[in-house]
């Protein structure tokens, strides 16, 4: 399975080494707006995220001042398996895009 992918710069701050080495590029990360996931496993990361929202409320470790409706994908322990599972696929693919 083959997805298009969209290559992003990563700005020259986060860049530590000469030339990006070993690199080579800036653009080191690559969208999609295509699904990664099966619709099943997101409908699933979503029931349990709603679960997990309606027993302790959404919020946020980030901010003190404001609120946020977030949830973390580590405080979701069946949505990070389904997702741990995917990773090899997701690179996978994510790999071919960059190739030839």
């Amino acid at each position: 399975r083959s997805i298009a992918t969209t290559p992003r710069l990563v700005g020259s701050d986060a860049l530590v080494a000469p030339g990006n080495a070993p690199f080579g590029s800036r653009a080191l990360v690559h969208a999609t707006v295509e699904p990664v996931l099966a619709p099943e496993t997101c409908a699933d990361i979503i029931a349990e995220a709603e679960e997990r929202a309606a027993a302790d409320g959404w919020g946020s470790r980030y901010t003190l001042q404001s609120g946020s409706d977030e949830l973390h994908l580590a405080d979701l322990p069946r949505a990070s398996a389904a997702v741990a599972a995917a990773l090899p696929d997701i690179a996978a693919i994510a790999t071919a895009a960059l190739l030839p």
